[in-house]
């Protein structure tokens, strides 16, 4: 569950949520990402540091540049833990008898 709350930590800031927008397109560096957001290069890096540790992005160097990419697997990780929480999908699973008391198998 730690990795869950790391993953929606870092997807709950706009900024951190453009940038993922941006790189579902193409990779990108972090040049690249302050011109397009008109953001300090400084607070790019730490969105994309935030992003990184999360595993929601990858970095590729080619060169001198580091270049930015969406983490596919993680992403789908985060969709399946929103599908497993969707409401009514543990019906029956509680462990408290109050839930069997209302009416849950």
């Amino acid at each position: 569950m730690a990795h869950v709350a790391q993953w929606f930590f870092a997807a709950s800031d706009i900024t951190r949520l453009y940038i993922l927008e941006l790189l579902s397109q193409r990779e990108r560096c972090v040049t690249e990402l302050h011109e397009i957001l008109g953001a300090p290069q400084s607070s790019v890096s730490f969105h994309l540091k935030v992003l990184k540790a999360a595993g929601l992005v990858g970095v590729q160097r080619d060169g001198r540049r580091k270049y930015y990419g969406l983490e596919g697997d993680t992403l789908t990780h985060m969709i399946a833990f929103a599908r497993i929480v969707s409401p009514g999908k543990h019906r029956g699973t509680c462990v408290l008898s109050c839930c069997t008391e209302h009416g849950d198998p």
